[in-house]
């Protein structure tokens, strides 16, 4: 998603939540606007949840990063929920459908969904395959399907966050498109030190 999304419920059970534009920029705005949606009140946090994919790998490392880093601070649990799992909670869907998420490249992250539930592996690719099918999801609307924007996701996770398991692991659609260093050579007027 190109949003920040968060949510806070305080101990009256009053929800808050702000969405703001990432412009690719998670680690320099993610304290901030968690320091803007709490308002000083950190100390009443009793858990987090996090969203932990599929998504964009830079946004997901800094959302679970920022996320392990406060909970292990305030000693309170850390839990995750899958980005379809969100969408199938905020969509509202019945019968089977599915959930799509965008992964860049003209391809999407696909979940089938029955109702509410999450029946079906991760795909990566298009929407070919489940053609007849309704999806829901951020981008569905110029396939006929229900939007789910990044706020309705992020006031899902949160209802979810009661129930859903300890933060394991991201779930990531593929590997970083990164480039391994190359070997180094040594410099040729390199000295190398010996010691027998």
């Amino acid at each position: 998603s190109d949003d920040i999304a968060l949510a806070y419920q305080d101990t009256n059970d009053e929800i808050r939540s702000l969405v703001r534009p990432s412009d690719r920029d998670h680690s320099r705005l993610l304290l901030a606007l968690i320091d803007e949606l709490v308002d000083a009140r950190v100390q009443d946090i009793s858990r987090i949840c996090v969203v932990k994919g599929p998504g964009s790998y830079s946004g997901l490392r800094v959302g679970i990063a920022t996320a392990i880093g406060l909970a292990r601070a305030l000693g309170v649990p850390v839990a995750g929920v899958e980005t379809h799992t969100c969408i199938a909670h905020a969509a509202g869907i019945t019968g089977p459908w599915v959930a799509i998420h965008p992964a860049g490249r003209r391809e999407y992250a696909l979940r089938a969904c029955e109702g509410a539930a999450v029946t079906g592996p991760l795909h990566a690719g298009t929407v070919d395959a489940f053609q007849g099918l309704t999806f829901a999801g951020e981008t569905a609307g110029p396939l006929g399907g229900t939007e789910v924007s990044s706020r309705q996701r992020v006031l899902a996770a949160l209802a979810l966050a009661p129930t859903a398991a300890n933060l394991d692991d991201a779930i990531y659609l593929r590997a970083p498109n990164v480039t391994r260093p190359r070997a180094s050579t040594a410099h040729p007027h390199a000295s190398t030190a010996t010691s027998s």
